[in-house]
């Protein structure tokens, strides 16, 4: 019987050092060298080259966590090409992105006490914090069903995309979603601010102005939240696509054979045998 062919892309393990852009073994090849498939250089190939994102170099810094969301929502590919891979820095930030979303998006709507009152600031508040909770578990619903398909469809395709680098890569997709309570509390202040405008009669009902501010306020909250999936969607995909061969592992110095053999005595340290 003929023999089954081998994968495409196939390597004997997590530690098998593949060139990130082809997926061809160069393992014990010289790393200033090129890929013999694609001439893509080796050196980098090398799981040492990636920086990290704020997130990652500052963990727990709110000025960090907002300057990833800036940076993956403005430049993806920078992000996708620094971004080290760590299951628990990932899973920080899918729990935090969200969260500290809602208190900004609280926090923006703390003047509306201006014209509204402290009393139906506070209700407002109440309100949109109800809501946030919700938007919190519907995330954290979405980001762990992620997880699990880029696990799965890495296992199936053969890509180096594990649960370390799944996380890695939701966690900085979660920063699509703060478009969603930033364009909710935008919502509230443009309906607010037109009532108020109505009421002291410096707004006609049926300007153009106002009806502008309407069909502002419906596409806003019709379109924020596919909005945001959309794009998550789109980060996730092109993270895989660029990550499917990515080295972020590196192989251990010694295996466990290697240092059986080590405490093992040499021949020459051995005492001679008697005949």
């Amino acid at each position: 019987m003929p023999k089954p062919k081998p994968r495409k892309h196939e390597w004997k393990d997590q530690y098998t050092l593949l060139c990130n852009r082809c997926g061809y073994i160069i393992e014990n090849l010289y790393a200033d060298s090129n890929c013999p498939e694609c001439g893509h250089p080796i050196e980098k190939s090398l799981p040492t080259n990636r920086t990290g994102t704020p997130w990652q170099l500052h963990q727990q810094s709110m000025i960090a966590l907002i300057k990833t969301w800036f940076m993956t929502i403005g430049k993806p590919s920078k992000v996708i090409n620094t971004m080290k891979f760590d299951q628990a820095n990932g899973k920080s930030m899918a729990a935090h992105t969200p969260f500290v979303a809602v208190i900004l998006a609280l926090l923006a709507l703390v003047p509306m006490a201006i014209t509204e009152g402290i009393g139906g600031t506070i209700f407002i508040i109440l309100a949109v914090g109800l809501v946030g909770l919700l938007y919190w578990a519907m995330a954290a619903i979405y980001f762990r069903l992620s997880v699990i398909r880029l696990n799965l469809a890495g296992k199936k395709r053969s890509y180096k995309i594990d649960e370390q680098m799944a996380w890695s890569i939701i966690g900085h997709a979660s920063s699509f979603w703060i478009l969603i309570p930033a364009s909710h509390a935008v919502i509230l202040w443009i309906a607010l601010i037109t009532s108020h405008a109505e009421k002291s009669h410096r707004i006609d009902p049926n300007s153009t102005l106002n009806n502008i501010l309407g069909y502002t306020v419906i596409t806003l909250f019709l379109g924020s939240i596919p909005t945001s999936f959309v794009l998550s969607e789109l980060f996730i995909f092109r993270a895989s696509r660029r990550l499917r061969y990515i080295n972020h592992s590196a192989r251990p110095l010694f295996s466990s054979d290697t240092q059986q053999l080590l405490t093992k005595p040499s021949p020459a340290d051995s005492p001679p045998q008697k005949p």
